[in-house]
């Protein structure tokens, strides 16, 4: 590569790029870990539990989230229930609907509490096991035990949450495979680059004339040594050079050719403003483009570093300017070149 300021740069920012990666690997695996007996209580061969050996079940941190085939010997309806109820903004209930039903699961000397989305007779179920909330230990567990003194000490501290498959299990896999796989490929990019910085795509997009003047012309890194600064953008004397943690670009100064400021509004539902992004948009000669994410006050002091420039750029954006540009490109550049021969005598 010509420059090993440009090296050093690419490098710079695919470290940034591996970090980012690992970051993220290093986050879900943690995660995963964190969850490892949710995970194996999905993808493990689920555990039978009857009423031979409910006692097992008194380990709430054991079973806590563990799918699981439960099979007791009698099964009765609490006649207990959740409603959900939805409400409009004067208070008034505009929906109701059945969330839970709770039944007990007799396990020899104990009951299991069952969560079902409606009315069931089988004795044979399966779901996760889950520990009893203090809402639901308030509001059902504390009065059967009231009613029923037997029940004292034989409530499992568990209810079975009823559900016949486990895709939130398979979910949570394929995304956090399909994130690994990513951050991995992330990792391999960046290593890549950093062995082979002359494959990034912005040394790539370099036209012939531009890597003779890498050649040629000052150093980069001499071009740079006392630029302008706006925010991460940095305007020297032969290049116009940007690096934030998402990107990358390197312009040659002389073949910048127009450059406008844009204002981005980001609304939520398209309605309610919530936040604006300012940015300077330049082309050059090549075709090559950037938004450039600057400040506002940034934005117009980096449009009037160039357009004190010696090199005549079009400045500004307008539907005509935008049209020129997208029809007739060659005729627009031959007028600023001969602008900037102009200036230059």
């Amino acid at each position: 590569m010509e420059s090993e300021y440009l090296r050093s740069q690419i490098t710079r920012a695919n470290r940034n790029r591996l970090l980012r990666a690992t970051a993220v690997l290093l986050f879900v695996l943690w995660f995963f870990y964190e969850q490892r007996a949710f995970v194996e209580g999905y993808f493990v061969e689920p555990p039978q539990f009857t009423r031979d050996n409910s006692g097992q079940l008194k380990d709430v941190r054991k079973y806590n989230g563990t799918f699981a085939n439960v099979t007791g010997s009698k099964i009765v309806d609490t006649g207990f229930v959740y409603h959900r109820v939805k409400k409009n903004r004067r208070g008034g209930e505009t929906e109701k609907r059945l969330e839970s039903q709770f039944f007990l699961l007799a396990l020899g000397p104990n009951v299991l509490v069952i969560n079902a989305k409606g009315p069931t007779e089988s004795t044979a179920l399966s779901g996760r096991l889950e520990a009893i909330t203090p809402t639901l230990h308030g509001d059902l567990v504390e009065p059967l035990i009231k009613n029923n003194p037997d029940f004292e000490g034989g409530i499992l501290p568990l209810q079975l949450v009823i559900t016949g498959e486990r895709y939130d299990g398979w979910f949570w896999a394929v995304l956090g495979a399909a994130v690994v796989l990513f951050a991995l490929f992330r990792m391999k990019v960046a290593l890549n680059f950093m062995k082979h910085p002359e494959e990034y795509p912005v040394y790539k997009k370099l036209t012939p004339v531009q890597r003779q003047m890498l050649k040629e012309l000052e150093p980069i890194g001499a071009s740079l040594s006392a630029p302008a600064k706006f925010g991460k953008v940095s305007l020297g004397k032969t290049w116009l050079y940007s690096a934030g943690v998402f990107e990358f670009h390197l312009f040659a100064v002389a073949d910048l050719m127009w450059a406008y400021k844009k204002v981005t509004v980001k609304k939520l539902y398209g309605i309610i403003p919530l936040m604006k992004r300012h940015s300077v948009v330049i082309w050059d000669r090549h075709s090559a483009n950037a938004e450039l994410s600057v400040s506002e006050k940034l934005a117009t002091g980096l449009i009037e570093a160039l357009a004190a420039r010696p090199q005549k750029i079009a400045l500004g954006y307008s539907e005509e300017l935008k049209k020129l540009w997208g029809k007739d490109r060659a005729v627009l550049i031959a007028q600023l070149d001969a602008a900037t021969a102009a200036m230059t005598k």
